[in-house]
């Protein structure tokens, strides 16, 4: 519905409350009768979806999108973006594609400087790193491919088997130099074979203590809110955090999902049964207790927003390496924050998606390509690419087929490109429309009170409102 009210909103002009489509090549039933026809599809809004809708123009008209490197225009006048959320985004792109409103955007590369190389050599290599990140940024993926193959930074490998030596082999060198890096691979299936023989490398290596303690950690399971509603995609020991205060639960407490009804779920915890309603659902995770050996030098990856025992802020997505763990069940973190001992909504984070990976800078990247076609784009090449600050290696099994993988678009179709696929981003956007827009954000800016005014606030309460001609010669 939401990617249906921006491409409605964002075509014809406003009668009343009707908004018209030009629908090409089908009739009012569905039926292709030819091109040379037209026919219009009215979309009748009720009052409750036109509340809705003006919020949403008015609250996504003016918002900034964050492109780290230069953006450049191709050859089709277009960026390539880094990842959106999987469906939130969507609103997004469409009133940037199709509202003719103009976002403002980062240009400058902070990432890959070369001033950081120390020598004349890595000073020059990093210079060609950026310029293969400015190359995927303007859309020349080819390009970008070429530039980053001629450093020697894609490599070849004859099987699956080799790849994985060669990444963990690669890891381990760079780690034991006191430098930062992080591995980006596609599947969560390939992460988590990758993270455990890098782990086994870096027990071999020294890097992480030989001592282990075994922990039980949720790993979260990615459903839908349709999906928590319906019991069957529950395993038998699923387990459910609230991320926020949701009914009879606090955030952070956790408790075993026993079973769904018409409104909710029903939820065991250690002392009793609660109830988190339906309209809840966001608040929470589902999660299968895994279990996980860790020990001193391990690297985890948080995996929603939480406190440390002494208050400090822990970031869903944040890499954090473990210092030690005590007998309470307390994880302590090299930077000196403690992971509370009911916290563990974590993984391993020697390899993540990039997904996971955006918003880091690390000193080197290393990329392991996926066997499977689909899971590689433009967006994941541009993402993946440009998390490193001073180097970058990637591991394939052929080169070809991974240049043309990162050639594919990464975005989703939106519902006002099958309704008009031929529809231009409209810089032609209605005067009423354009009009009607610009009020409603002009009406939701954010007023700043003086401090005459505040004073005076509780006049406005008290006292009843009079047209000007009651209150003249009247002192209030």
């Amino acid at each position: 519905m939401l990617r249906c009210c921006s491409a409605i909103a964002s075509q014809h002009k406003l009668r009343s409350n009707s908004y018209f489509l030009n629908y090409p090549g089908k009739n009012a039933s569905g039926e292709f009768f030819g091109e040379r026809s037209d026919c219009r599809l009215a979309v009748q809004f009720s009052p409750n979806l036109k509340k809705f809708l003006n919020t949403l123009l008015a609250s996504v008209a003016v918002y900034l999108l964050e492109w780290y490197p230069h953006p450049e225009l191709n050859r089709n006048n277009t960026f390539t973006r880094q990842h959106g959320a999987v469906e939130a985004s969507d609103a997004l792109r469409a009133i940037e594609k199709y509202s003719g409103l103009e976002p403002a955007r980062l240009t400058r590369i902070r990432r890959q400087n070369p001033k950081m190389g120390k020598s004349k050599s890595e000073r020059k290599r990093i210079k060609h790193y950026r310029a293969a990140v400015r190359k995927a940024q303007m859309g020349q993926y080819a390009a970008s491919f070429d530039r980053l193959d001629q450093i020697g930074a894609i490599v070849e490998c004859r099987n699956l088997d080799e790849q994985r030596e060669w990444l963990v082999a690669g890891y381990v060198e760079v780690t034991k130099g006191n430098k930062t890096a992080v591995v980006v691979s596609q599947t969560w299936g390939e992460i988590h074979e990758i993270n455990e023989r890098i782990r086994l490398g870096l027990k071999k290596a020294g890097v992480v203590a030989k001592e282990d303690k075994t922990i039980i950690a949720h790993e979260r399971i990615d459903l839908t809110e349709a999906q928590k509603q319906d019991q069957r995609f529950y395993p038998g020991n699923a387990v459910v955090v609230c991320n926020r205060d949701t009914g009879d639960f606090k955030k952070g407490q956790h408790g075993k999902f026993l079973k769904t009804t018409a409104t909710h779920l029903l939820i065991g915890s250690e002392r009793r049964v609660g109830k988190i309603a339906f309209k809840h659902l966001d608040c929470l995770n589902v999660c299968r207790p895994v279990e996980m050996a860790l020990a001193a030098g391990d690297r985890l990856q948080l995996k929603a927003n939480a406190e440390s025992c002494d208050g400090k802020p822990l970031v869903n997505g944040e890499l954090v390496t473990i210092k030690k763990l005590d007998p309470a069940g307390h994880i302590h973190l090299r930077d000196g924050r403690i992971l509370p001992d009911d916290f563990r909504q974590f993984v391993r984070g020697y390899a993540v998606t990039s997904y996971g990976s955006q918003r880091k800078t690390v000193e080197h990247v290393l990329f392991s390509d996926s066997a499977i076609k689909a899971a590689t784009n433009n967006q994941q090449w541009l993402v993946t690419i440009s998390r490193g600050t001073r180097g970058i290696k990637i591991f394939t099994q052929d080169k070809q087929r991974l240049q043309e993988s990162i050639c594919r678009l990464g975005d989703r179709e939106l519902a006002i490109e099958l309704v008009q696929p031929f529809a231009s981003k409209t810089n032609d956007l209605p005067p009423p429309m354009r009009k009607y827009i610009e009020g409603l954000i002009q009406s939701r800016r954010l007023v700043v009170t003086k401090p005459n005014e505040v004073q005076s606030a509780w006049k406005q309460t008290l006292v009843p409102k009079m047209r000007a001609q009651q209150s003249r010669g009247q002192r209030i």
